[in-house]
């Protein structure tokens, strides 16, 4: 969308920030299959919106999914992995 300042120069509008993705988006962002983040859905993990037959991600929640998996996994760094006793 072009717009004009007030001298009359076009400038250009920002886009509208994505909200909603796509599974193969989503798959893409998580770096997974798309089997994989339906199962994700599936079991709770990563909230979904319907739209009719239309599946979509908010990308907040896919970011959520990220940051809770890193700090699931910092809380169990490889350090306390190879020094604990099995």
């Amino acid at each position: 969308m072009v717009t004009s300042d007030v001298q009359g120069r076009a400038q250009q509008a920002e886009p509208a920030p994505v909200l909603l993705v796509e599974v193969h988006a989503g798959a893409r962002m998580l770096g997974l299959g798309r089997c994989t983040v339906l199962a994700l859905a599936d079991a709770g993990e990563l909230p979904r919106l319907r739209f009719g037959r239309a599946v979509r991600f908010a990308v907040g929640d896919i970011e959520a999914v990220v940051e809770k998996r890193r700090s699931a996994w910092t809380r169990c760094s490889p350090r306390a992995l190879m020094t604990a006793e099995l």
